[in-house]
Protein backbone atom coordinates (compact mmCIF):
# COMPACT_ATOMS: atom_id res chain seq x y z
CA UNK A 1 0.00 0.00 0.00
CA UNK A 2 0.88 3.62 -0.42
CA UNK A 3 2.01 5.93 2.51
CA UNK A 4 0.69 9.06 0.47
CA UNK A 5 -2.48 10.29 2.66
CA UNK A 6 -2.41 8.10 5.06
CA UNK A 7 -3.57 9.43 8.11
CA UNK A 8 -5.34 8.09 11.16
CA UNK A 9 -8.06 10.34 13.20
CA UNK A 10 -8.95 8.81 16.85
CA UNK A 11 -12.38 10.88 17.73
CA UNK A 12 -14.49 10.78 20.98
CA UNK A 13 -17.84 9.99 20.01
CA UNK A 14 -19.90 11.59 22.82
CA UNK A 15 -17.96 15.33 22.62
CA UNK A 16 -17.16 14.77 18.08
CA UNK A 17 -13.63 15.92 19.47
CA UNK A 18 -10.44 14.98 17.26
CA UNK A 19 -8.42 13.40 20.22
CA UNK A 20 -5.04 12.73 18.03
CA UNK A 21 -4.00 12.31 14.67
CA UNK A 22 -1.31 10.02 13.48
CA UNK A 23 0.27 10.57 9.96
CA UNK A 24 1.59 7.80 8.01
CA UNK A 25 -0.25 5.59 10.01
CA UNK A 26 -3.50 3.64 8.40
CA UNK A 27 -5.62 2.02 11.05
CA UNK A 28 -7.05 -1.52 10.31
CA UNK A 29 -8.13 -2.79 14.09
CA UNK A 30 -8.86 -1.73 17.38
CA UNK A 31 -8.47 -4.28 20.35
CA UNK A 32 -8.23 -3.61 24.02
CA UNK A 33 -7.26 -0.09 24.19
CA UNK A 34 -4.84 -0.71 21.27
CA UNK A 35 -4.99 0.68 17.68
CA UNK A 36 -3.23 -1.48 15.43
CA UNK A 37 -1.97 -0.56 12.00
CA UNK A 38 0.44 0.21 9.18
CA UNK A 39 3.20 2.81 9.96
CA UNK A 40 5.07 4.42 7.57
CA UNK A 41 8.67 6.16 8.62
CA UNK A 42 8.21 8.46 5.37
CA UNK A 43 5.79 9.44 2.18
CA UNK A 44 6.83 6.94 -0.33
CA UNK A 45 8.62 4.64 1.55
CA UNK A 46 8.61 1.05 0.09
CA UNK A 47 8.78 -0.08 3.89
CA UNK A 48 6.35 -0.12 6.67
CA UNK A 49 5.70 -1.55 9.98
CA UNK A 50 2.83 -3.49 11.94
CA UNK A 51 2.46 -0.63 14.70
CA UNK A 52 0.45 -0.42 18.02
CA UNK A 53 -0.81 2.84 19.82
CA UNK A 54 -2.36 3.62 22.88
CA UNK A 55 -6.23 4.61 21.86
CA UNK A 56 -6.74 7.01 24.26
CA UNK A 57 -2.79 8.80 23.71
CA UNK A 58 -1.33 7.42 20.72
CA UNK A 59 1.79 6.69 22.52
CA UNK A 60 3.76 4.01 20.83
CA UNK A 61 3.51 0.73 22.61
CA UNK A 62 4.95 -1.44 19.87
CA UNK A 63 6.64 -1.66 16.66
CA UNK A 64 7.59 -5.05 14.35
CA UNK A 65 10.47 -4.86 11.63
CA UNK A 66 10.06 -2.95 8.62
CA UNK A 67 8.50 -5.24 5.95
CA UNK A 68 7.36 -4.57 2.06
CA UNK A 69 3.71 -5.03 0.45
CA UNK A 70 2.53 -5.32 4.49
CA UNK A 71 -0.92 -6.16 4.97
CA UNK A 72 -2.82 -5.76 8.10
CA UNK A 73 -6.18 -6.75 9.19
CA UNK A 74 -8.68 -7.72 11.94
CA UNK A 75 -8.92 -11.26 12.81
CA UNK A 76 -11.45 -11.54 15.50
CA UNK A 77 -11.37 -10.07 19.22
CA UNK A 78 -7.96 -11.10 19.95
CA UNK A 79 -5.65 -11.18 17.03
CA UNK A 80 -4.61 -9.39 13.92
CA UNK A 81 -2.95 -10.95 10.83
CA UNK A 82 -0.40 -9.30 9.58
CA UNK A 83 1.12 -10.73 5.75
CA UNK A 84 4.05 -8.98 3.86
CA UNK A 85 7.60 -9.78 1.98
CA UNK A 86 10.82 -9.78 3.73
CA UNK A 87 12.75 -6.15 3.44
CA UNK A 88 15.76 -7.74 2.20
CA UNK A 89 14.24 -10.19 0.41
CA UNK A 90 11.12 -10.49 -1.30
CA UNK A 91 11.31 -13.76 -2.14
CA UNK A 92 10.31 -14.50 1.82
CA UNK A 93 6.53 -14.26 2.42
CA UNK A 94 5.11 -14.20 5.49
CA UNK A 95 1.73 -14.56 7.36
CA UNK A 96 1.37 -13.59 11.04
CA UNK A 97 -1.01 -13.59 14.03
CA UNK A 98 0.02 -11.12 16.54
CA UNK A 99 -1.00 -10.03 20.20
CA UNK A 100 -2.28 -6.66 19.36
CA UNK A 101 -1.63 -5.68 23.13
CA UNK A 102 2.04 -6.88 22.69
CA UNK A 103 2.43 -7.02 18.63
CA UNK A 104 3.82 -10.88 20.20
CA UNK A 105 3.82 -13.78 16.91
CA UNK A 106 1.29 -15.98 18.05
CA UNK A 107 1.22 -18.07 14.90
CA UNK A 108 3.07 -18.59 11.85
CA UNK A 109 1.11 -19.84 9.70
CA UNK A 110 2.29 -22.20 6.83
CA UNK A 111 3.69 -20.97 3.74
CA UNK A 112 1.36 -23.38 1.48
CA UNK A 113 -1.89 -21.28 2.74
CA UNK A 114 -2.86 -18.81 0.23
CA UNK A 115 -3.79 -15.36 0.66
CA UNK A 116 -7.20 -14.18 0.91
CA UNK A 117 -9.77 -12.11 2.00
CA UNK A 118 -10.54 -13.10 5.82
CA UNK A 119 -14.14 -12.40 8.20
CA UNK A 120 -14.70 -13.47 11.83
CA UNK A 121 -17.32 -15.51 12.45
CA UNK A 122 -18.54 -13.29 15.39
CA UNK A 123 -17.58 -17.01 17.83
CA UNK A 124 -14.04 -17.83 17.93
CA UNK A 125 -12.80 -18.56 14.30
CA UNK A 126 -11.15 -16.24 11.37
CA UNK A 127 -12.08 -17.81 7.92
CA UNK A 128 -10.44 -16.91 5.05
CA UNK A 129 -11.01 -17.81 1.47
CA UNK A 130 -10.15 -16.78 -2.16
CA UNK A 131 -9.65 -18.11 -5.51
CA UNK A 132 -6.27 -19.51 -7.65
CA UNK A 133 -6.20 -21.99 -9.95
CA UNK A 134 -9.45 -23.30 -7.83
CA UNK A 135 -11.15 -21.74 -5.19
CA UNK A 136 -9.61 -21.87 -1.75
CA UNK A 137 -10.99 -21.87 2.64
CA UNK A 138 -9.03 -22.11 5.62
CA UNK A 139 -9.86 -21.42 8.78
CA UNK A 140 -7.84 -20.88 12.49
CA UNK A 141 -9.03 -20.77 16.06
CA UNK A 142 -8.73 -16.82 17.06
CA UNK A 143 -7.50 -17.02 20.26
CA UNK A 144 -4.38 -19.61 19.67
CA UNK A 145 -4.10 -18.99 15.84
CA UNK A 146 -3.97 -22.41 15.04
CA UNK A 147 -5.37 -24.02 12.04
CA UNK A 148 -8.19 -25.70 12.44
CA UNK A 149 -9.59 -26.53 8.74
CA UNK A 150 -8.58 -25.96 4.86
CA UNK A 151 -10.01 -26.72 1.40
CA UNK A 152 -9.28 -28.56 -0.82
CA UNK A 153 -8.65 -31.58 1.09
CA UNK A 154 -7.59 -34.19 -1.22
CA UNK A 155 -7.22 -36.88 1.58
CA UNK A 156 -10.65 -36.73 2.13
CA UNK A 157 -11.88 -35.80 -1.30
CA UNK A 158 -13.27 -32.45 -0.82
CA UNK A 159 -13.07 -29.16 -3.30
CA UNK A 160 -14.04 -26.11 -1.43
CA UNK A 161 -17.03 -24.02 -2.20
CA UNK A 162 -16.94 -20.06 -3.03
CA UNK A 163 -17.44 -18.32 0.10
CA UNK A 164 -19.87 -15.42 -0.41
CA UNK A 165 -20.26 -14.63 4.03
CA UNK A 166 -18.99 -15.40 7.30
CA UNK A 167 -21.82 -15.05 10.01
CA UNK A 168 -22.27 -16.55 14.05
CA UNK A 169 -20.42 -19.77 13.20
CA UNK A 170 -21.65 -20.39 9.61
CA UNK A 171 -20.27 -20.33 6.38
CA UNK A 172 -22.46 -19.27 3.64
CA UNK A 173 -21.17 -20.70 0.20
CA UNK A 174 -21.89 -21.54 -3.37
CA UNK A 175 -21.02 -24.88 -4.72
CA UNK A 176 -21.72 -26.38 -8.58
CA UNK A 177 -25.22 -28.27 -6.77
CA UNK A 178 -26.22 -24.60 -5.32
CA UNK A 179 -25.77 -23.12 -2.12
CA UNK A 180 -24.41 -24.39 1.02
CA UNK A 181 -23.43 -23.55 4.37
CA UNK A 182 -20.24 -24.75 6.66
CA UNK A 183 -19.35 -25.05 9.98
CA UNK A 184 -16.89 -22.50 10.75
CA UNK A 185 -15.49 -24.19 13.36
CA UNK A 186 -14.72 -27.64 11.65
CA UNK A 187 -15.48 -27.18 8.58
CA UNK A 188 -18.52 -29.67 7.72
CA UNK A 189 -21.16 -29.30 5.15
CA UNK A 190 -24.47 -28.79 7.23
CA UNK A 191 -27.54 -30.83 6.04
CA UNK A 192 -29.50 -28.40 6.18
CA UNK A 193 -29.33 -26.41 2.70
CA UNK A 194 -29.78 -22.20 2.76
CA UNK A 195 -31.72 -21.51 -0.65
CA UNK A 196 -29.77 -18.66 -1.01
CA UNK A 197 -25.84 -17.49 -0.45
CA UNK A 198 -25.80 -14.03 0.68
CA UNK A 199 -23.00 -11.48 0.38
CA UNK A 200 -24.02 -9.71 3.41
CA UNK A 201 -25.57 -10.89 6.34
CA UNK A 202 -26.93 -10.09 9.82
CA UNK A 203 -29.43 -10.85 12.40
CA UNK A 204 -31.69 -9.22 10.21
CA UNK A 205 -31.48 -9.84 6.57
CA UNK A 206 -29.37 -11.52 4.30
CA UNK A 207 -28.74 -9.65 0.47
CA UNK A 208 -28.33 -12.32 -1.74
CA UNK A 209 -27.40 -11.99 -5.85
CA UNK A 210 -29.43 -14.02 -8.40
CA UNK A 211 -28.08 -15.18 -11.44
CA UNK A 212 -29.21 -12.25 -13.51
CA UNK A 213 -27.83 -10.09 -11.43
CA UNK A 214 -30.85 -8.96 -8.84
CA UNK A 215 -29.91 -7.74 -5.51
CA UNK A 216 -32.79 -9.36 -3.12
CA UNK A 217 -33.02 -8.74 0.80
CA UNK A 218 -34.04 -12.24 2.64
CA UNK A 219 -35.31 -11.95 6.66
CA UNK A 220 -32.72 -13.89 9.00
CA UNK A 221 -33.82 -16.01 12.29
CA UNK A 222 -30.92 -14.14 14.28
Amino acid sequence: MSSFGATTYAVDLDSHRVLWTKDLFRAASVTGGVVTGEKWDKNGSDYSAVTGYDLATAAEKWRAEDRINLDVMPAGPHLILATAQKKTDYQVHSRQLLDPATGQVKRDLPDDLPGGDCAHDSTSTLVCAGYGPEFYVWAVDDTSGALRWQLPDKNAGRIAPQVTAVWHGLIYAKANDGPLTLDARTGADLPTRPGIAPYLVNGYTGLALSDDRVLTAYPTNG
